[in-house]
């Protein structure tokens, strides 16, 4: 991501070179960074690049949230896909295809 406004300070280890903070609203940013599992999800997209693959972002996800990632890897898909993928996406942070199950840089 790309945190470039003075904001963006406040954020420390946020190196996210493919998603661009800068183009949403102070209350956006908040209301982004409010769940734990979106927190989660950027931090998967600081590690790696974009595109991903739905599982394979679960997967990172699960690996942050629990010692076993396999107990809570459908959860974690679950959720991504209905809810936070949609809003990063709204946001115009990433592209998610639902069909495809992928998520790109915008």
């Amino acid at each position: 991501m790309n945190l470039t406004d003075a904001s963006a300070e406040s954020m420390p280890d946020a190196a996210y070179a493919e998603v661009d903070l800068s183009t949403i609203t102070r209350s956006e940013r908040h209301k982004l960074l409010s769940a734990e599992r979106r927190r989660h999800v950027l931090d998967v997209f600081d590690a790696e690049s974009l595109p991903i693959g739905l599982d394979a972002l679960a997967d990172g996800v699960g690996e942050r949230e629990a010692a076993d990632a396999s107990d809570i890897a459908t959860a974690v898909r679950v959720t991504l896909h209905h809810q936070h993928l949609p809003l990063l996406d709204d946001l115009g942070l990433v592209e998610y295809d639902p069909v495809a199950r992928r998520v790109r840089a915008p």
